[in-house]
């Protein structure tokens, strides 16, 4: 019960907030391409929250933000590949960097039942509350899935729970 309160305020949080501001220009992409990011998000997260590094590695890239032209500084990390889903996540040291937020556009090409039946091929299921899906990531990771807003976006959190198994 700890890890699913610890998921709901980290959905819940700035990063969600952020999500939906930039919600009219997320990318849309393919149930395999989440699916990807997702196990990215898990392999990068641990007890001591996300390892950019790790993320970086696999090919994504930090986006940086602008205003009027000129670069400003945000209060969490955008990571993305190009065409899939963008990965946020708070800085490190943070309680926002506990894990990672995948978000995305199901515009026609992904529908959200499509999402979770690729979830649920590569991840163990663990029931739904109120709209969230969610799934067991490895040994101590939790993978939660949702609809936004108008249902033409997504979002997946993945945090380590901090339970042992």
């Amino acid at each position: 019960m700890e890890a699913l309160l610890k998921l709901r305020a980290f959905l819940g949080g700035g990063l969600l907030a952020a999500a939906g501001c930039a919600q009219a220009a997320l990318p849309e992409s393919s149930p395999e391409q989440v699916v990807a990011a997702v196990r990215d998000c898990a392999e990068a997260t641990g007890p001591g929250g996300l390892d950019e590094p790790t993320l970086l590695a696999r090919g994504y890239e930090r986006a940086s933000t602008s205003q009027d032209g000129k670069e400003i500084d945000i209060d969490f990390i955008i990571l993305g590949k190009p065409g899939g889903p963008l990965i946020l996540s708070g800085p490190s040291g943070t309680r926002a960097s506990a894990g990672c937020l995948i978000v995305g556009g199901n515009g026609g090409r992904v529908d959200f039942d499509h999402l979770l039946t690729a979830l649920a091929d590569d991840f163990e299921p663990a029931g739904s509350v109120s709209g969230d899906h969610y799934f067991r990531a490895g040994h101590n990771v939790v993978v939660a899935a949702a609809r936004t807003g108008d249902g033409t976006t997504f979002r997946v959190a993945v945090l380590e729970s901090g339970v042992k198994q």
